[in-house]
């Protein structure tokens, strides 16, 4: 299973990729979990400055943008 941890304030940018990364798992019929960590205290804790903050499996693959569905569905690919 792919779990896609969204990194930010909870802010109207990070609920787009939340739902962005829940829509690509969809489209692509992967299983797998969208975790909002909205904690300031945990992005410093692991070093990311910029929000929103998208890791798949542990790996960073975007900071501080809003990636398209389509964006998304080519890091769930690989």
């Amino acid at each position: 299973m792919i779990i896609i941890e969204i990194l930010g304030t909870g802010d109207a940018k990070c609920r787009r990729v939340e739902d962005n990364c829940r829509k690509a798992l969809e489209e692509l019929g992967v299983k797998g979990k969208v975790v909002p960590v909205y904690d300031v205290d945990e992005m410093v804790k692991r070093k990311i400055t910029t929000s929103p903050a998208v890791l798949i499996n542990g790996k960073l693959v975007s900071s501080g943008s809003v990636p398209s569905i389509q964006e998304i569905k080519s890091w769930l690919r690989k």
